[in-house]
């Protein structure tokens, strides 16, 4: 069932708190430029980030606990709301580098990067003597077939991102079987993949795969397995819904160029980061002991939470998988904070802080709520709570009748039943609130009496 969130518990616009300074002004700047919803700007900027820091991040929870970077995400929104343009303009720094190695083959001039950086950072550089990954050519890819882009991730282990400009086509065309479980497998990264291609087999070990794609509202279920809860789409973050629309044209020239700068060279940073390590390897980052207690608070606060609000049992897996989120975007925030030069590129990332987790676990929540409307019966629900939303429905869109047909066509919930929405009705008509005509297939609210609102 629908249920309001509260926005004490999960915020209802992407934290502004998130992202550096001038990383924040540059997602506000794009969003009024293309007139898109901020949120789609943050959701490219973290897929960008995520891919760009890659494996060059060794991220370490506990000493025993190792973390990938990897990130799933999904943007929600109807046709003409600014998605594409807004990915377009978000990863075009990964786009440029890739299209830089494809011509040379060969590493980015480390000079060249060094002083593109120094110009950032008034001259504060790291050691450029650390040998480094050779880099492949692909940074970025399209919805491809995950033998084809096994064979890429052989050829760039640092990690690689999925550009997909409709997700629905690539789970639709993968079918409910084997590419599931590889994308679940994949987003893991701690295990490895295998793909049989005829007389070939393609192995990759620890693979890195980022993914982030657009959906229109009515295509989200594609995400989700007919043969049941497979763990795939609570691996999304979720951003948008079915209200994003496009606010104006798209005006690209009004960016600012100074902010598209500070973005190209925080990217540019994160794809050298191991470069701050005199033997070339990962950069280790710890969570520091005070964010390991804001991480177990924050399990506490979602178990409690999902116990008082009646959460499904069948849906208790996503608690677990926000915690995962939770914690790789700690991680991400804290290189984000690095690339801009908020510690220096002369010192270490340092460790993952209180406050970087608790910025991350604000946009895990806020994800939270763009998931919940997706997921059916997320809630455990009640006759009682299905007849409240039946009448906020009809009351929200002016109709004082509808068929059990119509609503179920409306989609104002996912998955309703038919026998469901009549039980509710019936129980509306039985308290006063309704009454059928047309020998029980039209309900009909009743109106409520001005000295009786809560009729």
């Amino acid at each position: 069932m629908t249920r309001e969130i509260s926005a004490d518990f999960a915020p209802d616009a992407f934290p502004e708190d998130f992202l550096p300074a001038p990383l924040e002004r540059y997602r506000q700047n794009v969003a009024a430029s293309i007139g898109s919803p901020a949120e789609f700007a943050a959701a490219a900027m973290l897929g960008a980030a995520s891919v760009a820091i890659g494996r060059g991040v060794k991220a370490m929870v506990t000493p025993s606990w190792e973390m990938t970077l990897s990130l799933f995400i999904a943007v929600v929104g109807n046709k003409g709301s600014g998605k594409s343009p807004t990915f377009s303009q978000i990863l075009q720094p990964l786009y440029d580098e890739q299209q830089e190695r494809q011509h040379y083959r060969e590493p980015i001039d480390q000079d060249v990067v060094m002083a593109a950086l120094d110009r950032m950072l008034s001259g504060r550089r790291c050691d450029r003597q650390a040998s480094h990954w050779q880099m492949s050519p692909y940074l970025v890819l399209s919805d491809v077939s995950t033998a084809a882009m096994m064979e890429r991730m052989q050829e760039n282990p640092r990690g690689l991102l999925v550009d997909a400009d409709e997700l629905a086509a690539m789970f639709i065309r993968s079918g409910q079987g084997a590419d599931r479980q590889w994308w679940c497998t994949a987003f893991d990264g701690s295990r490895s993949l295998t793909k049989h291609r005829k007389n070939d087999v393609v192995h990759v070990d620890n693979p890195f795969v980022s993914l982030i794609g657009g959906i229109q509202p009515d295509l989200v279920s594609t995400l989700r397995s007919r043969r049941g809860e497979d763990g795939l789409f609570e691996r999304f973050l979720f951003f948008g819904d079915a209200t994003a629309r496009l606010l104006g044209g798209v005006k690209f020239h009004d960016v600012d160029h100074e902010l598209v700068e500070t973005w190209r060279l925080a990217i540019v940073a994160l794809l050298g980061v191991e470069r701050c390590r005199s033997d070339g390897e990962p950069v280790r980052v710890v969570f520091s002991e005070e964010a390991n207690v804001c991480r177990e608070a924050f399990g506490d606060r979602l178990a409690a939470w999902f116990i008082e609000q009646k959460v499904s049992p069948k849906h208790g897996g996503v608690a677990s998988k926000l915690m995962t989120h939770a914690v790789r975007l700690a991680f991400i925030r804290r290189c984000l904070r690095w690339s801009v030069g908020e510690f220096g590129l002369s010192g270490p990332v340092g460790p993952v802080t209180a406050e970087d987790f608790e910025a991350a676990s604000k946009v895990v929540l806020f994800s939270l709520r763009r998931l919940v409307p997706w997921v059916p019966e997320f809630f455990e629900q009640t006759v009682d709570d299905l007849a409240s939303s039946i009448v906020k429905f009809m009351d929200a869109r002016g109709l004082p009748t509808i068929t059990v047909r119509e609503l179920q066509q409306s989609k104002f919930q996912a998955d309703l039943k038919a026998a469901d929405l009549r039980a509710a009705c019936q129980g509306l008509v039985a308290a006063g609130r309704g009454h059928w005509t047309e020998n029980g297939k039209l309900f009909c609210l009743n109106e409520v009496e001005p000295n009786n609102p809560t009729a």
